[in-house]
């Protein structure tokens, strides 16, 4: 047998049946693809050779036969768009009055809604994010994701924000030995918004007691919303088992730069941070 199939098919013949009476030999066989195979029609040669023993000459050939193997390549079936939350935490406990709920969603095709707010869907597929603004009343708020994708399936993520009261006026509220959330939003010209590659971030102000700082900030999460050339960048912030109670003001300056370096925006902003027991 001679086969001559693309790189991104294979040919296996399981099995032969001869049907003497009817003179014929039936031949089953299956053809693989890669996964990352192109989709579309696909062709590939096979010439079967049927031989027969002969003691004194070997393996003698009595019949050739050739056939063209036509196949249509298609993609995997569609399953639901499932979306996750990255920027919250069940339960977590914030202090603004709005949130910004994104995650990841493996169809960038999908429609997504929190809350019932139209999300901001970018990315490829299997690489895709979302992400969408919305308004929180003091205490425990039930936040629905749903992504709705091919033919109507649909996932859902389902979490609680508590949004804490702070009458004191910090930005955010973080009991001693536990972190919070945030984010600050950057709108921007389109030209600026498309120019995004990094950003720099740095921080002073920070409170010490002991000789070390009790305030920490970390990054985690620069998300884009395309449909307002705006972006988003979550943070958290921390404060270790020895900060005192208080309300402090942390200097924090942004710095978004253009894939050589250059600086495209640089935005310096006061956080608030209120520690409580």
């Amino acid at each position: 047998m001679c086969i001559n199939p693309p790189v991104y098919l294979s040919y296996d013949m399981s099995m032969q049946s001869h049907f003497e009476e009817e003179d014929r030999w039936i031949i089953y066989y299956s053809v693989d693809s890669d996964a990352g195979a192109p989709y579309g029609p696909a062709s590939f040669p096979v010439t079967y050779e049927f031989r027969t023993y002969d003691t004194g000459q070997g393996n003698v050939l009595v019949h050739t036969e050739e056939r063209t193997i036509a196949l249509e390549l298609v993609p995997p079936p569609v399953g639901p768009p499932t979306a996750i939350v990255t920027s919250h935490n069940d339960g977590e406990t914030v202090t603004l009055a709005t949130a910004t709920v994104s995650g990841t969603v493996a169809d960038p095709g999908a429609s997504v809604t929190v809350n019932g707010v139209p999300a901001s869907v970018t990315g490829t597929l299997g690489n895709a994010t979302f992400s969408a603004e919305v308004e929180l009343e003091i205490g425990p708020n039930t936040v629905d994701v749903v992504a709705v994708g091919a033919a109507g399936l649909t996932s859902n993520d389902r979490l609680t924000i508590v949004r804490g009261d702070t009458p004191t006026g910090g930005d955010v509220q973080v009991a001693v030995g536990g972190s919070t959330s945030g984010s600050h939003t950057f709108p921007m010209s389109s030209s600026d918004f498309y120019d995004v590659a990094s950003l720099n971030v740095s921080i002073s102000g920070i409170p010490t007691n002991g000789g070390s700082g009790f305030i920490t900030y970390s990054l985690s999460g620069l998300t884009p919303i395309v449909s307002e050339t705006t972006w988003v960048v979550g943070f958290v912030v921390g404060a270790t088992a020895n900060a005192i109670p208080g309300i402090y003001d942390l200097d924090v300056v942004y710095t978004f730069r253009d894939s050589g370096g250059n600086a495209i925006l640089v935005d310096p902003r006061v956080l608030s941070v209120e520690i409580v027991p």
